[in-house]
């Protein structure tokens, strides 16, 4: 896949977009807050910001659209790869009427050695970067988020790690 097969146009996150998911996740936190963001002291953002999701959301989307661009949509059914590994990093927020640019790296196909294939992702708003993330298809999770080895004596806000398992695909092959 091209660089510029890679360009798709830049979204541009609105107030309804963030009121959308606030309002569907009962997430009333004045960050996100049309009304509210100005009311929270030394607030450094400057107007209500996207919910964390909602970006790793787009950057997901983003890489799901690159693989279909790709013709890389089956791989991961095609070689047994069942599970899905997240891992996002934020490094700052994305407020209201902000245009943002998305960029996803080419597909590692690392299915013969290590049985996985990978895409990194970056979202940048006014190239400044605002989240870096991955996705792993494995077969098998990349890590134990139960493990108590794994949980930090702090949690870091600014971090997000999930593993989902693919749900199974039916054939009407035989009937």
């Amino acid at each position: 896949m091209t660089e510029e097969s890679n360009r798709m146009s830049n979204p541009r996150l609105e107030q309804i977009h963030i009121d959308v998911v606030r309002n569907a996740t009962d997430d009333f936190n004045p960050f996100h807050d049309p009304n509210r963001w100005q009311n929270i002291r030394d607030n450094p953002f400057g107007g209500p910001i996207a919910l964390g999701f909602q970006l790793a959301g787009l950057a997901l989307d983003r890489i799901s659209q690159y693989r279909a661009a790709a013709s890389e949509r089956h791989l991961p059914e095609e070689n047994g790869l069942h599970y899905s590994n997240y891992q996002f990093s934020f490094a700052g927020a994305v407020t209201a009427g902000s245009e943002l640019q998305v960029q996803v790296r080419p597909t590692r196909q690392r299915v013969d050695s290590d049985g996985e294939l990978s895409n990194r992702v970056l979202l940048k708003e006014g190239g400044r970067l605002v989240l870096m993330g991955s996705r792993k298809d494995s077969r098998a999770p990349v890590i134990d988020l139960q493990s108590p080895a794994l949980l930090p004596s702090r949690p870091n806000p600014y971090r997000i790690a999930a593993c989902y398992r693919a749900a199974p695909t039916f054939s009407n092959e035989n009937t």
